[in-house]
């Protein structure tokens, strides 16, 4: 994480505006870059106190890994709009890195643990890093090509897709 680190959160998120301001630039400089879907993830969707419940690897021709978060609210501010639950597939899965309080765990265990923030960051390949900080001091980076996301229909697995996904 390179705005909404462990130690902002740890210290109670000072300074809240400038680093969401400077996250938000952040994003504008990556617009160019970014596929529809990505745009449409960054501009409408807040993972802020989602529960990440589900995660599934499909090892096929092109990887992917799914995630899938309940009380996710589709606008960016995070308080107004719905909550529901939510999947997000990576697609063309380039890895996955799991630590907590910087340290790298293979078996790092974050079902059901609330997330404090994410971020979106363009990776030296040409990928994308999704890095999700989450309570207890856990990180997940996901390294990948692109994403779906959406709406879940209750007990599915599937992806309800949403515009510009």
């Amino acid at each position: 994480m390179k705005f909404f680190t462990r130690e902002w959160a740890a210290a109670m998120c000072p300074d809240g505006a400038a680093v969401r301001a400077a996250y938000k630039e952040h994003c504008r400089e990556m617009r160019e870059h970014l596929t529809p879907a990505l745009l449409h993830f960054l501009t409408e969707v807040n993972l802020h106190d989602a529960k990440r419940a589900k995660m599934t690897f499909e090892f096929g021709r092109i990887p992917s890994l799914a995630l899938i978060f309940g009380g996710v609210c589709e606008t960016q501010d995070g308080l107004t709009g719905e909550r529901s639950d939510f999947a997000i597939k990576y697609v063309g899965l380039e890895g996955v890195e799991f630590s907590k309080n910087g340290v790298f765990e293979m078996d790092a265990d974050i079902t059901f643990m609330e997330v404090w923030a994410d971020e979106l960051h363009l990776a030296s390949n040409g990928a994308f890093d999704h890095h999700l900080l989450f309570a207890h001091n856990h990180e997940m980076i996901v390294t990948f090509r692109d994403m779906e996301f959406g709406i879940m229909k209750h007990n599915d697995v599937r992806i309800e897709p949403r515009a510009g996904s």
